[in-house]
């Protein structure tokens, strides 16, 4: 007599049966039991213990091979196969057939599982290869010889089809009408597993989506910066891992990579709260700063020239025409000078405007040339050269002004003020905290808070460390050109032994070649923006 499945049987079974499996693991040798040989109170106990399982959260791939192989054994059949509808471009896919490579694909209503997601009924043949529905195709694919098959949909709690489990060549022979019944209950299990694996999936894939997205939004403000943040969450993975290879009581675990990848591709995303001209300039002036400036030398200029014209009219009158040859020679001699010291000075002030480093000598010519200067109006007269300006002039180093290198700095607490509004989910919750202390080192002398050796994360020393290794390699920025892989060490190393950065940290990175083996490597005529207006040594700058 057949098994008639009913809520009621189920009940009676599971309170007759002992429990079988005391753990169940996600994997697909989680249930090593000869299914087959289980009575079938047995069976239902062991269907139990393989939907908690099926419950864990993991890859859709891992979980589609662990109901294949798991339903296999429990009717007893040679090869199993689990397809999932592909509603957008109605086919079925599987990764999850026993004997096969890749991806299977193929549209609905081909084949036993296409016939079965198109019309959502059971189908349980005697000799599948002699039914005008099977797929000859997939005997090429899985290697499989199939004779007996049982084919049944996997619904979802509202009946929608999302798939198709497909079992093939019972080992008895014939599959049974309790094989079959085993299967749906087995499959409706599957079937919301399935849902919760895709619906994880998609909301990963959407996450992930919002991470590039935000990276994109604040690289194309910078194209100095264009693939910074990627190369910097590369780069910190590689040296977490390598740390781990070093020393197995510091190796991070998975979750823990995940979360310093998504730190350190985040650690610049409050760079999109700070304004381009600072963010991205290119000189120790802004350009409207240096147009004014040489407006005002014309204007000087054309003062001088006013003035040598007064000079020789009235020299003219006083001395008569006989005496203008000589007076207009004199004078002459006079305006070619002072229009000479004119050009000497906005020479002086545009090669100043370059991020180099100023000698001492021009630093107290621009403190004469600050001096100087030039009409407003009727009577009105103002210095050629604005205090702000002539600051920002006399910057040793860089291009930015106090002001400006602390509005950069902001950027740290921007991001962390940005990352801390996201709800994180448990395994992630450190991401701001992490991302907030990219920047601080480790005698204290970083920013934004200042904090020690002892209160700096692990993580955030990672990142801290890969982040100005590639600000030095990977590409020339406005205020400094790119270095070698090994002149980078060497200022890394000056700064470790300062107490910067962590020592232990970089001699793993040098040892790995965690670098060369990362991070993009640039040609000269690879460099985007590389010019000759780009000079100076590197400097440490505030991103």
């Amino acid at each position: 007599m057949y098994l008639v499945f009913s809520s009621q049987l189920f009940k009676h079974c599971l309170s007759q049966a002992e429990p079988l499996f005391m753990k169940v693991a996600v994997s697909s040798s989680s249930l090593n039991l000869p299914l087959g040989s289980l009575s079938c109170p047995q069976k239902l106990n062991a269907i139990l213990d393989i939907s908690k399982a099926m419950a864990a959260e993991h890859p859709l791939e891992d979980l589609l091979l662990f109901i294949a192989d798991n339903s296999a054994r429990l009717v007893e059949a040679e090869c199993a196969s689990v397809f999932v509808l592909d509603e957008a471009k109605a086919e079925l896919f599987s990764f999850a057939t026993q004997g096969a490579n890749g991806e299977i694909r193929f549209p609905v209503g081909v084949g036993l599982a296409g016939h079965v997601a198109q019309t959502g009924k059971t189908l349980r043949l005697e000799n599948a290869y002699a039914d005008s529905r099977f797929n000859n195709h997939f005997c090429t694919q899985t290697n499989c010889q199939p004779k007996s098959a049982l084919c049944v949909p996997l619904l979802s709690h509202t009946k929608k089809i999302i798939g198709v489990l497909q079992l093939l060549n019972s080992t008895k022979g014939i599959f049974s009408e309790d094989d079959e019944r085993l299967c749906l209950v087995l499959g409706e299990q599957a079937a919301m597993a399935i849902e919760n694996a895709v619906l994880v999936a998609e909301l990963g894939a959407l996450f992930r989506g919002f991470v590039q997205a935000s990276v994109l939004a604040v690289e194309s403000r910078d194209s100095n910066a264009t693939g910074h943040s990627s190369r910097v969450a590369t780069l910190s993975v590689n040296l977490a891992k390598a740390v781990g290879e070093k020393n197995p009581k510091q190796k991070l675990p998975k979750n823990e990579l995940i979360e310093l990848y998504y730190a350190a591709l985040l650690h610049d995303f409050g760079k999109v709260g700070i304004y381009e001209n600072t963010l991205t300039k290119p000189f120790k002036l802004h350009h409207h700063e240096l147009e004014a400036i040489r407006t005002r030398i014309e204007l000087v200029k054309k003062e001088r020239e006013t003035e040598y014209y007064r000079r020789c009219l009235s020299l003219a009158l006083r001395a008569g025409s006989n005496a203008w040859a000589h007076a207009e020679a004199l004078e002459k001699e006079r305006l070619d000078s002072e229009l000479a010291q004119l050009d000497e000075a906005l020479q002086l002030i545009e090669s100043s405007n370059i991020p180099n480093l100023l000698p001492v000598e021009d630093l107290e010519r621009l403190q004469i040339l600050a001096s100087l200067t030039y009409p407003v109006g009727l009577g009105k007269r103002t210095p050629l050269l604005k205090q702000q300006e002539l600051e920002a002039l006399s910057i040793a180093q860089g291009t930015l002004s106090s002001f400006e290198r602390k509005t950069i700095e902001s950027h740290v607490e921007l991001t962390a003020r940005f990352l801390e509004r996201i709800p994180w989910s448990r395994s992630l919750a450190r991401i701001p905290a992490i991302a907030k202390a990219h920047h601080e080192r480790l005698d204290g002398s970083g920013y934004p808070l200042g904090i020690s050796a002892n209160e700096v994360l692990f993580q955030s020393r990672i990142i801290a460390l890969c982040d100005v290794y590639d600000a030095l390699t990977a590409v020339d920025r406005p205020y400094k050109k790119a270095v070698p892989h090994e002149q980078a060490l060497n200022i890394l190393q000056q700064e470790a032994k300062k107490g910067r950065f962590d020592a232990e940290l970089l001699a793993i990175f040098i040892d790995a070649n965690v670098g060369p083996a990362s991070a993009q490597t640039y040609t000269e005529e690879q460099r985007p923006g590389n010019n000759q207006e780009k000079q100076g040594t590197p400097t440490f700058r505030a991103d």
